[in-house]
Order: C-alpha cells, then structure tokens, then sequence
C-alpha cells in the first residue's frame, strides 16, 4: 500500500514537472516571436520613404571605408547579402561628413560606375584597416584604382563625373533623410533603422534585417 501512494505521488510529481516544461516552452516560443522590440533592437526613421515598386523591400548599408566597426560589419553583410530572400533589393551608400569621407565616397561610386566595385571595395577596405594606407587626394586614390587595374585616364574623368556626383549626392540625401548620425547602419523598407549598437551584436544585425524585411513585407502586402 505505501509502494502504491509513492508511486502515486511519482506521478502526480512528473505531470507537474511536465506541465511545467511545456508552459515553459510556449513562452519561450512566444519570446521568440517578440524577441526584436521598436526602440531597442530597431528604431522608425523620421522620414520613411514610400515603398519600393514591385513588392520590393529595399535594405540600405551606410557605411563608410574609413569607419572600422563598417570594415568589421563586411563579412556579416555578405554573408546575410548571399541569402537573402529575391525581393531584397540591397545596396550600400557611403555616408560622410568631412572631405575625406566624401573622397572616399567619390571613390565607391567611381568603381561603381568603373564596374570593378567588387575588387575595389576589398582592397579598399584592407588597404585602410590591414596595411594602414590613408587616402586623403584624389591623387592617392587614383594611384590606387591604377594598381586595381584602372587606367588613370578612365579614373580622372569618372571620378568627378556628372554620373558620380549624383550618386554622391543622393546617398547624402538618403542620410539626412534618415536622420542619421553615423556609420555602420542599416535602413530595412526605407522606415527601420538598425545597426550593431541596437542589435547587440554584429553577428544579430543580420537576424534583426531578417525580422525587419518580414515584417516591412508583411506591412507592404
């Protein structure tokens, strides 16, 4: 009789153990689904941009090849870049706000326009934060798309060119649109702003995008 109410009382024990466990687990769940709050892991823009056409989500990277934490951010980006979903629509924009950040936007949009975006972006980046180079001319600049395989006269007449200046310009437009105020920082739907402050980590940027694109997606349809 006393094995008997000790195996009862067992029971009644597990069941409360696995009532426990599975309560648990349904706040958990529902945790996850809120994980990424508004004015904390993601913040609304001042000026959100209508839509992009199409059912496009537009995710925008400021950067800056001068900015460290942006050159520590890179691989995160390309790796999120290489999965993400085919309505993205990803771009970088170079933000600046002295000469030599505005050089060096000159200079993405120049290798932009040159084609050889990809190359020049790496070597530019490393060029800065591995080999301690300083690009603060257009001179030094051209002499670095010249060992990139640009010829110094395609660089001279891009470089200032019609076609960068307003790529230049319009970045900065985009910027302080945003209200923005410095770099990495990442812009989902043209209405939510994240970067690695926010998020936590560099590594939860890519997470908070992933749950900001659903939820501009989810807002669009």
């Amino acid at each position: 009789m006393k094995n008997m109410l000790l195996i009862k009382r067992y029971l009644i024990l597990l069941f409360i153990v696995l009532q426990g466990a599975t309560a648990t687990q349904g706040c958990s769940a529902e945790n996850g689904m809120q994980r990424f709050q508004e004015g904390t892991h993601y913040s609304v823009v001042p000026k959100p941009r209508q839509p992009e056409a199409g059912g496009k989500i537009a995710v925008l990277e400021f950067f800056s090849f001068a900015c460290p934490h942006c050159y520590s951010l890179e691989p995160v980006m390309k790796k999120w870049k290489k999965a993400a979903p085919s309505y993205v629509e990803f771009a970088m924009m170079p933000a600046f706000w002295n000469p030599d950040f505005k050089l060096l936007a000159h200079a993405f949009y120049t290798a932009e326009v040159l084609k050889v975006k990809e190359k020049v972006q790496k070597n530019l980046f490393d060029a800065i934060h591995l080999q301690g180079r300083r690009f603060k001319t257009e001179g030094a600049l051209g002499d670095f798309f010249v060992e990139q395989g640009v010829t110094k006269g395609d660089f001279d007449k891009t470089f200032n060119s019609f076609a960068v200046k307003q790529k230049v310009k319009l970045a900065d437009a985009r910027f302080r649109q945003f209200g923005l105020k410095g770099v990495p920082g990442v812009v989902v739907g043209g209405k939510y702003f994240t970067d690695v402050r926010m998020a936590g980590s560099r590594e939860t940027v890519a997470e908070v995008i992933n749950f900001l694109v659903r939820k501009a997606r989810k807002e669009n349809s």
